[in-house]
């Protein structure tokens, strides 16, 4: 499938700079100018990643924060700032270089490796696993990262972590406080590395090896029985 991306902004000269400069890398996208449009767009039509207007996240209403997380939580997403005296754009992704982010690295290095999908709409629970996580399916005790889930859903998990990941890398995690710890898979969607910004650490996994015994345990658990966050 084709790389698409999609590209919040509102109409006007904003929107043209940032459409102009997105198709010299002859990327497909479409435009919506508000959150509400984003998540029912993306909630039918697959995507790569997610271009936002930072003036418009920032003015968004309190109403539209909660799409406004759950898309950042799903999506390779990059924050675009407009210097409309220079005709210049800037962008903020996760993991870009200390010299700055531009488009074709975050196109090619993140949203080219993301499978398109939808906007998942199902339910997270905020639930706090006991996990053991490592990069391969050797779960010594110097491989092994001892940590938790943050939420939980039907399809995949985040999970607290410190270590250095990448958008597509292979992540191996037992999770202890459920009967069947066979080693579980997910790939890596997402990640909030250490210390760049003010965010809980960790990586957003889809589940890729697993038993849906697990993952109906993982998601039926009773929430009394697990603290939440």
């Amino acid at each position: 499938m084709d790389l698409r991306l999609l590209l919040l902004a509102p109409e006007g000269e904003r929107r043209e700079l940032y459409s102009t400069e997105i198709s010299k890398l002859n990327i497909k996208f479409d435009t919506v100018g508000s959150f509400g449009k984003l998540y029912d767009l993306m909630a039918d039509v697959p995507y790569s990643g997610v271009l936002i207007d930072l003036n418009t996240k920032l003015r968004a209403p309190k109403e539209e924060l909660a799409l406004v997380r759950n898309i950042f939580s799903q999506f390779p997403v990059a924050e675009l700032r407009c210097n409309n005296n220079a005709k210049k754009i800037g962008l903020f992704y996760e993991g870009q270089s200390s010299e700055g982010g531009n488009l074709n690295d975050f196109a090619n290095r993140y949203c080219k490796t993301f499978e398109p999908r939808t906007l998942a709409t199902e339910k997270r629970l905020n639930l706090n696993f006991n996990v053991l996580l490592s990069t391969t399916n050797n779960f010594d005790n110097v491989n092994a990262e001892k940590t938790i889930t943050i939420n939980v859903s039907k399809s995949g998990c985040f999970i607290f972590s410190t270590n250095v990941w990448q958008p597509g890398d292979n992540a191996w995690f037992i999770i202890q406080d459920i009967e069947d710890k066979t080693p579980m898979c997910g790939k890596v969607c997402w990640c909030h590395e250490w210390g760049k910004n003010i965010a809980i650490p960790g990586i957003g996994l889809q589940f890729k090896v697993f038993n849906q015994k697990q993952v109906d345990e993982i998601y039926h658990t009773k929430i009394d029985k697990w603290t939440r966050v």
